[in-house]
């Protein structure tokens, strides 16, 4: 990022001849200085005449003869004309981001180290949480603590108080850092590419035909795989000429290099430790409390985290940035959790960063990330 004060626009319109020329010739005109340009042509989705073009441009404010809010009255009829979202910000202007954590502390600490080092320029206005554990440690650094119980007969209140407050200090943007509640529906759609959480795991996986078409429609940000031994944990026909041939070959191990049809359970029960399989993605994916130590008791070798936008569907909505940590046999659920959490928390700070410097543009349940 520069150091000088700068304007960045960030938009997305149908695909066209003259998109990049119509915009740089309008900031050109004006005596526009541009300090950096990221543009990213989309092909057309499932229902789309044509593709979707992105832009984000950075404008030394300066350069310009007049303020951010005369700059969108005069930007206005361009943007209209090529059918943009869009918009335009000032680094002068602080992002208020509201902090939402229960009891696990890794991600608030975090945090609240880059906002104190000015590592991330941004403004707290608050922490919220459901526990009342972090009110010490959060009123030390001047912050307002506002403890929001949730259970199961207040959520409707709660959510709504949360919603409040956020109104109140003018957030703009909510960050649930390791917040184990699941928001309401009607809060996520209050605050939509507004609202930030961090997930211990991948998200998603892909099950069924054509994994990587569905992995670039949900717009991942890694793709991987997993080999792994073949176990009878579905249904299937038999398959008695594979073994008989396997058999009658003298093999001693089955290698499925892609083979796209379930075995057996009298296969694989025949042949335990003996039949390995490659698969398109990361397995597994743990859901509940203790991710740390179903994966440890999984023995799986990559832990990761996952950061995304929050929608009325559950750990479903836009991502934003994933990373991953390599283990093996030797490390205990202990050293998990710890690496999980270091994960966890760079993942967090990445993303709310390239977020709040407006490199994120949401089309559908994908983004476009201009790093």
């Amino acid at each position: 990022m520069h150091r000088q004060r700068f304007f960045t626009l960030s938009a997305s319109c149908p695909d066209r001849v003259g998109i990049v020329a119509k915009v740089s010739g309008f900031i050109a005109e004006h005596k526009g200085w541009i300090l950096e340009t990221s543009l990213h042509a989309e092909p057309p989705q499932e229902g789309e005449a044509v593709g979707r073009y992105f832009m984000r441009i950075e404008i030394r404010a300066d350069s310009l003869p007049f303020h951010l809010a005369e700059f969108r009255d005069k930007f206005r009829p361009l943007a209209e004309e090529l059918e943009m979202d869009w918009k335009i910000t000032d680094s002068a202007v602080k992002k208020r981001v509201v902090v939402l954590v229960s009891k696990q502390e890794h991600c608030l600490y975090d945090l609240l180290a880059r906002w104190q080092s000015k590592e991330l320029d941004i403004e707290i206005p608050c922490v919220i949480s459901n526990h009342d554990t972090f009110r010490g440690f959060v009123e030390w650094h001047g912050i307002p603590f506002h403890h929001v119980p949730v259970n199961a007969d207040n959520k409707a209140a709660a959510y709504a108080e949360v919603q409040r407050i956020f109104e109140e200090v003018r957030g703009d943007t909510m960050v649930l850092a390791r917040y184990m509640q699941i928001l309401s529906p009607a809060l996520c759609a209050a605050y939509p590419g507004r609202i930030i959480n961090i997930h211990h795991s991948f998200l998603p996986s892909f099950v069924g035909a054509k994994p990587y078409h569905q992995a670039w429609t949900k717009g991942v940000k890694l793709i991987g795989a997993t080999c792994h031994f073949v176990t009878a944990d579905t249904k299937a026909r038999a398959y008695t000429e594979v073994q008989r041939i396997f058999e009658e070959v003298r093999g001693d191990t089955m290698v499925l290099a892609r083979y796209m049809q379930i075995l057996s359970p009298e296969l694989c029960g025949a042949y335990p430790g003996r039949i390995i399989n490659i698969h398109h993605s990361f397995l597994p994916s743990f859901v509940g409390a203790r991710p740390y130590h179903q994966a440890w008791a999984k023995g799986v070798k990559l832990i990761g985290a996952t950061c995304h936008y929050v929608t009325a569907d559950l750990d479903q909505g836009p991502i934003i940035e994933q990373d991953v940590n390599r283990i093996d046999h030797s490390d205990s659920v202990e050293d998990m959790v710890r690496y999980g959490k270091d994960i966890e928390k760079s993942v967090l700070a990445r993303g709310l960063r390239y977020h709040l410097e407006d490199r994120v543009l949401v089309h559908g349940n994908k983004t476009v990330v201009f790093r």
